[in-house]
């Protein structure tokens, strides 16, 4: 083995043993000895069967190595060491709704390892299950479930659905079932229209030749008109369980023809016990662990916007899974006292009284800053009822205004704008858009436009790419006959990398004015095919003086500023989401006009 005499014939993977007068060659594990006497160690493809196979999870992909084997779970939804693969655990805030009126709601909670395929109608079909009823119209799916997209629905008849666990084929050993591990079985359900309808479960604990150890029904049950959940959690059934069974099924006893019956979600069968902890601050702060239930009571904070909540799971080995997050819009007019007569929801905010509603951006849209940027945030702020179509590139096109130049290759859009989700972007020759404001046609009447009110125009503009771009802007007042009164022209402008602005407010023009005329434009100075001119967003024409002030919470309001399309603002100390508020008022009547908000990640 070391050399001497005539040396040794193992294969360089073998381990050669002095013996008395010779050797032997070993090879070592993840290795066939093709030969019998160690001289070719040839790799098993464990994946293939060969050898001592692998321990793969069902859910996961075996990766042949040498001398051995990896197991990685790449299931959608499965996660773990490809061993044991565990479905995630999940939340939902008031079974998927989108809005709550109010902030104290319902989560709904699964724990992982959710051993059932298809637990609800994900797939949109029966994927999973085997069907051992399919009377009336059969089984069917439809939306605003308990979990994911869609749930089960039954028909007039009785209709069933089986799945049978095979729980060594998914990883457990029978030395661990033998242990009689906790097992928790579950499924949701609530009727349909008139809500009194049938449902029933039946659950079989049975050994390897599929004899019932231990079981559980329901019996049939009347349903109501929200969700519900029955099931039980099997402890003490001894050794052998091998297999556990589950069947459920419904019915709608108005007898209507089609899919009015039994709804059925979030079906589960998981092992062990299991623990949950709760933060509604991006992570910040967690609440004591608690043990794991189906549902909690949680209680946001006051103030409209996105409210998220995450939850983190931990088994008896200690550990952690997650977290898992859902969030759901506080309804911004929600026990609303702020509007004098009607609020609407906006898609930020909310607007009252008619008014279009007034924007916030922290950063232009940034989707994250730093903790030096949070400390100094710069707001962008958009004054509430402005008179323009399309101020900004939502529509992702050219909705509201007249092309007046689409030069190059004309007019399109692109994102990182100042508010919303898009900004208008030129092309390398001139792009020009124009919207003439009928004043009259928009509510005004002439005795309030012949008092001259304050008229404030602007627009943000920025360069692309090499940012030397150029842009225009021209503003006019015009009476009855179209003849100009006033006017505000910029001059052909260089633009820069960052969002720039620029624009004037009208006053002591005079009576007569009942159009607005506003153009602006630009183009790229590089002369390049394409679109990367000067990028345009947040266009504003808004009659009236206006305050406003901010708010962390949309609850605690700072004072009352004059009106200014900037500010700073020093946000939160610390890391995560942040949420910033403002509302604005009219300065003149104090009636408050709106609320709209901007959240960004602090990182």
């Amino acid at each position: 083995c070391a050399g001497e005499g005539p040396g040794n014939t193992c294969d360089a993977l073998a381990t050669c043993a002095n013996t008395a007068g010779g050797y032997s060659c070993t090879c070592p594990s993840g290795y066939a000895d093709t030969n019998g006497n160690g001289t070719l160690c040839t790799d098993y493809d464990e994946c293939a069967g060969e050898g001592p196979g692998n321990n793969c999870s069902a859910y996961a992909n075996c990766t042949n190595t040498v001398g051995g084997f990896d197991c990685e779970c790449t299931t959608p939804g499965y996660s773990g060491d490809g061993v044991t693969c565990l479905t995630d655990g999940m939340v939902t805030i008031n079974t998927n709704t989108a809005t709550s009126l109010s902030t104290s709601v319902t989560l709904y909670l699964q724990e992982p390892g959710n051993l059932l395929t298809t637990p609800g109608a994900e797939t949109g079909d029966m994927s999973g299950w085997t069907i051992t009823a399919n009377g009336g119209d059969g089984w069917s799916t439809r939306f605003e479930p308990v979990f994911g997209q869609r749930a089960y629905v039954t028909s007039f008849d009785w209709d069933r659905k089986q799945q049978t666990v095979d729980l060594v084929a998914l990883g457990y050993s029978e030395a661990d079932l033998d242990f009689a591990p906790e097992i928790n079985v579950r499924e949701w359900f609530r009727g349909s229209f008139n809500c009194a309808d049938n449902y029933d479960m039946t659950i079989e604990l049975l050994d390897e030749t599929s004899s019932v150890i231990d079981s559980y029904a329901t019996g049939i049950l009347t349903t109501s008109c929200s969700w519900d959940t029955e099931g039980t959690v099997f402890t003490g059934y001894g050794p052998g369980v091998r297999f556990v069974r589950f069947t459920s099924g419904g019915k709608d006893t108005e007898w209507w023809v089609g899919h009015y019956g039994t709804r059925m979600d979030g079906a589960s069968i998981t092992l062990g016990t299991w623990e949950m902890h709760f933060s509604d601050d991006n992570g910040a702060t967690w609440t004591e662990w608690e043990p794991y239930a189906t549902t909690r009571n949680w209680l946001f904070d006051e103030g409209a916007g996105t409210k998220a909540i995450q939850v983190q799971y931990r088994n008896a080995d200690m550990v952690v899974f997650g977290p898992y997050s859902d969030s759901i819009e506080l309804d911004y007019c929600w026990n609303n006292s702020t509007c004098s007569t009607t609020c609407t929801n906006e898609h930020n905010g909310y607007s009252c009284d008619g008014f279009s509603a007034g924007d916030i951006s922290i950063y232009a849209q940034a989707a994250a800053i730093t903790e030096t940027q949070a400390a100094t945030a710069l707001i962008y702020l958009q004054e509430p009822n402005n008179l323009l179509v399309t101020p900004g590139a939502e529509t992702g096109d050219m909705s509201g205004w007249t092309v007046t130049a689409n030069g190059g290759n004309g007019w399109s859009t692109r994102y990182e704008p100042v508010f919303g989700q898009r900004s208008y972007v030129t092309s390398y020759g001139w792009d020009r858009k124009r919207q003439t404001l009928d004043l009259v046609a928009l509510g005004y009447s002439t005795a309030e436009l012949d008092a001259a009110p304050d008229i404030a125009t602007r627009e943000w503009f920025r360069g692309s790419y090499n940012c030397a771009d150029h842009y225009q802007m021209t503003v006019e007042l015009l009476d009855a006959s179209n003849g100009v009164i006033d006017s505000y022209d910029t001059g052909v402008l260089t633009t820069a990398c960052s969002w720039d602005m620029r624009g004037i407010v009208f006053s002591g023009y005079g009576a007569g004015v009942r159009f607005i005329r506003f153009t602006s434009g630009g183009y790229d100075t590089e002369f390049w095919a394409g679109h990367y001119g000067t990028r345009m967003d947040g266009a504003s024409v808004a009659i009236g003086n206006y305050e406003y002030r901010l708010s962390e919470d949309g609850v605690n309001w700072g004072t009352w500023t004059p009106y200014d399309s900037t500010t700073t603002y020093n946000l939160p100390a610390g890391l995560g989401e942040r949420i910033l508020y403002v509302q604005y008022r009219d300065a003149d009547t104090l009636d408050i006009l709106g609320m709209a908000s901007d959240k960004v990640t602090v990182q």
